[in-house]
């Protein structure tokens, strides 16, 4: 019993000391970064005063600070708006790409190496819409709706498919969603908006396609957002 609420009150108070004491921004406080703050956590799971799930959690919510946040539909919005200097903001970098609906899970078979890999729209939270290339005049396209209510589209952004996927290799991330138990999602009405955390984001994660003449070359557009590593954060 000790034990357990030594873990709990040690882990109340490294949870304060990182979001106190931790870098922003990419930038340090007090003289301590990432690496000094994981040491001292490593330290604390080694000396049993910390549990290892907790300090999991607490490196990721650590990561997750020093990352560029950005919206889905907002990263999205910038690529197709300028695909050279608004592309430029985010290669290379850690983000933290929010609000994503998942769509629906496939198993991959990668050499004997099974990996989990997400399908997911972006989502403007503020207006309720979906990022999806789809004709209007398809009287029979599907309506989606998330928790009961009906999406907006925000056409050509998108292509017709859910234009980002993610691979989950790790057991403990797949959990995260349950997608150890299930492969797929029926219906519309998604289940799980995620944010998700991906490392050195580069120009190869993107496939699009450039716009037809002088006046709108720069744009990209039918957007799709392939990652692998990614984490999810909950």
């Amino acid at each position: 019993m000790k034990k357990r609420i030594l873990i709990w009150s040690t882990s109340v108070f490294c949870a304060f000391f990182v979001a106190s004491c931790g870098p922003k921004s990419g930038e340090q406080q007090n003289g301590m970064g990432a690496a000094e703050l994981n040491k001292i956590i490593d330290q604390m799971v080694k000396d049993e005063e910390l549990e290892q799930s907790v300090a999991d959690n607490i490196k990721n919510k650590l990561k997750a600070e020093e990352a560029v946040k950005i919206n889905s539909m907002q990263l999205l919005q910038d690529i197709h708006s300028d695909r050279s200097l608004n592309m430029d903001k985010y290669l290379g970098k850690t983000l933290l790409i929010k609000d994503l609906l998942i769509h629906n899970i496939s198993t991959v078979d990668q050499g004997g190496n099974y990996v989990k890999k997400v399908f997911a729209y972006p989502l403007d939270p503020k207006n309720n819409s979906i990022a999806l290339s789809y004709n209007s005049d398809y009287g029979d396209y599907p309506v989606y709706t998330y928790k009961g209510s009906m999406l907006g589209i925000i056409n050509d952004l998108g292509t017709e498919k859910p234009c980002f996927t993610f691979e989950l290799n790790s057991p403990d991330q797949m959990k995260k969603i349950n997608a150890l138990e299930w492969e797929s999602i029926e219906g519309n009405n998604f289940v799980y908006k995620v944010d998700i955390l991906i490392k050195n984001f580069a120009k190869e994660n993107i496939v699009y396609v450039v716009g037809g003449d002088p006046s709108n070359d720069m744009k990209a557009n039918s957007i799709q957002i392939n990652l692998t590593g990614a984490e999810i954060q909950k």
